[in-house]
């Protein structure tokens, strides 16, 4: 019984301290999940970018990766690793596509169509800049834990 009991206390502290960031979560009335496609997230992204809703759009942010390509260019650049927290990743993606997206008018970007494979997709989407011209938008996504998550970089052509 003595050993049950630490089993199950061991097991309750491993799934209190573990924190994924990839459970579900609803952003404007849509259940982001595992089944969720990249072309609704991609949605929520415009939608959140339009609003400047940085809470929003920092639950898309693709962490693992965005860690994992900071580390690279720290690597790059032959400095030594600094530990940066989710909670910075998150924002400074975040504050990434705001800047971008600051030279599009707002409420004037559609979806146009998407390419979608296993663990990546691309959404591509129309918007107006605001000298008035028309631009192609390629956001990157990726699977992580799962779920599809919003890569930095908003590309536009």
């Amino acid at each position: 019984m003595k050993k049950l009991n630490l089993y199950l206390i061991f097991l309750f502290f491993i799934f209190c301290s573990k924190k994924t960031g990839s459970e579900p979560v609803t952003l404007y009335g849509v259940k982001i999940d595992k089944e969720t496609e990249p072309i609704k997230i991609a949605e929520i992204l415009i939608r959140a970018l339009d609003e400047e809703n940085d809470t929003v759009l920092q639950k898309l942010v693709a962490v693992n990766t965005e860690r994992t390509a900071i580390l690279e260019l720290y690597k790059k650049y032959s400095q030594k690793p600094k530990k940066i927290s989710d909670e910075n990743i998150r924002k400074l993606t975040s504050s990434g596509w705001l800047l971008t997206y600051s030279f599009f008018e707002k409420g004037n970007t559609y979806i146009t169509g998407d390419k979608v494979g296993k663990d990546s997709a691309f959404v591509y989407a129309s918007g107006l800049k605001v000298n008035g011209e028309r631009r192609t938008m390629v956001i990157s996504l990726i699977k992580e834990n799962g779920y599809w998550r919003v890569l930095g970089g908003i590309k536009e052509y």
